[in-house]
Order: C-alpha cells, then sequence, then structure tokens
C-alpha cells in the first residue's frame, strides 16, 4: 500500500520502486547457490521508496549478507559456517570506523528475520542484524541460512566522528601462483611471508601456506611446504613476463635466506 507505483512500468513485476533490499539480496544468494558459489559475503548501496499520506521518501542503505562457510577449507582447519556473530562484528567494525560506539542493543523479529537485533541510539535505528525467516529462503529456493544486515546510511552518516581515506578497488584482475618448496624444519611460514614481502612490496598482495608435508620420500630434518602467491598491479594488467620476474626474485630469495628447493 505505501509503495511508490511507476505510471509507465516495463512490465507488472517492475511496477514499483522496491520498498526494502533484501529480496534483492536474496536473489543474488539464489542466483549464486544455483551454480554451486555457495560462500557467499556482499554489500549493495542503495536506495528504497514508500510514501505516506501521498508524500514520497528516499532512504538510502547499506545491506550487508553473507552465508554458507566462513572460510574456506585448508590443511589445518576444517571449514566453518558463517554465523550471526560474524555479521555483528563486520557491522559493529563498520561503525567503530567511523568513529560510532555509543548505542544499545534490541531483539526484534519480522516477517522477514526470525532472529534479529537492531543497534540504536537516541536519534533511532543505526543498523538491523538476523537470521532470514525460512519462508523468505523458501520462496526464493534458498536451502542454506542467510544472515542479512541493513544500516541506514543516512543515519550513520549523521554521527560520523572520524576522517576516512577512500580506496578504489582495482579494477585490474588479480593473479595467483603456486610453488613447492623442500626447507629445513626449523623455517617457519612467517619466516617465508615476511621474506616475500619484503622482496615483493608494490605487487604482492597476500601469501597463503595451502598443504604441508612430513614423512617419507622426503630427506631427514625436510619438510615440504605449498605456498600461494596473488599479485596485482592496481594500475594495469599483470604480464606473464613481470609475473615469471616477480616468482624468479622470489625463488631467488628463498633460496639464499632459507636455503630451500623446488619439488
Amino acid at each position: 500500500e505505501d509503495a511508490v507505483k511507476l505510471l509507465n512500468p516495463l512490465s507488472s513485476d517492475l511496477a514499483v520502486l522496491r520498498t526494502n533490499m533484501l529480496d534483492s539480496a536474496l536473489e543474488a544468494v539464489a542466483y549464486n547457490s544455483n551454480r554451486k558459489n555457495k560462500d557467499l559475503k556482499f554489500f549493495e548501496f542503495g536506495k528504497v521508496y514508500h510514501t505516506n499520506n501521498g508524500a514520497y521518501h528516499e532512504a538510502k542503505k547499506l545491506t550487508l549478507v553473507i552465508t554458507g562457510n566462513r572460510y574456506g577449507e585448508n590443511w589445518i582447519t576444517p571449514a566453518q559456517p558463517t554465523s550471526f556473530y560474524e555479521l555483528k562484528a563486520i557491522v559493529t567494525n563498520i561503525l567503530k570506523r567511523l568513529g560510532i560506539d555509543r548505542y544499545d542493543n534490541e531483539s526484534f523479529s519480522s516477517e522477514s528475520i526470525s532472529e534479529g537485533l537492531r543497534l540504536l541510539d537516541r536519534e533511532g535505528t543505526l543498523a538491523s542484524i538476523g537470521l532470514v525467516h525460512g519462508a523468505s529462503l523458501k520462496k526464493h529456493g534458498i536451502k542454506q541460512a542467510v544472515f542479512y544486515a541493513e544500516l541506514d546510511w543516512e543515519a550513520v552518516c549523521k554521527r560520523v566522528t572520524t576522517k576516512l581515506k577512500i580506496t578504489d578497488i582495482p579494477k585490474f584482475p588479480e593473479v595467483s601462483r603456486d610453488l613447492a618448496l623442500l626447507l629445513d624444519e626449523s623455517v617457519s611460514f612467517n619466516d617465508l611471508a615476511q621474506a616475500a614481502k619484503q622482496t615483493e612490496k608494490s605487487l604482492l598482495k597476500s601469501v597463503d601456506l595451502f598443504d604441508v608435508y612430513v614423512g617419507e620420500n622426503l630427506p631427514a630434518g625436510k619438510k615440504s611446504y605449498a605456498l600461494s602467491f596473488v599479485l596485482q598491479d592496481k594500475d594495469k594488467t599483470l604480464t606473464d613476463s613481470q609475473i615469471d620476474k616477480v616468482m624468479s626474485k622470489l625463488t631467488d630469495v628463498f633460496a639464499k635466506q632459507f636455503e630451500a628447493t623446488l619439488r
């Protein structure tokens, strides 16, 4: 009843402006889940619209949705499912970065949120966080738990007390390369990661350890590490020659500092 209706819509299902952002978030989750991409973390800045006594109202929102596993399964820890508390931590950290740390908590539920929490102060609600109701998930064909948060962005911006520096997300793709190294057992992953970051400060974005082997077919006192390196240039797409040069430089450093050899 309070929806803003269009005079000349393209179709009947596009006849009104959206009154909430949850449905579009669930559509994105369903689209990805149906294509075997079930571990998701989405955000959207957008607007919702409604009418009140003939007056039109527009509100800006920031919405967050998480579902599936928190982290991918790796060699040392099993997959961990996302939770309400993870999403709450994300929301409270956003507010903290903006200098907002004084608010109250209030439990709530609605037609679309089965268990929820509001963060509010004297002037109104800053954010709401909750578990999406099973009926809403069923409507979109989603078979896994989804956690949803919505921040009233206009209310949040009025309370910002810190200065922020904003950096654009890079437009150029990341590149991943792996190395399998034979090392002394005394060498730690942290040693390798620090050496790599000191060697390549501009293009190396992250270093991860995804496999460790100690046992048969290795010399005494040795172990095998499988490392993954993510490279990215924020200004252009990396070429094969640039990537090979970086990986060769890293391999040389590991050999000189840790007597590491490639397997």
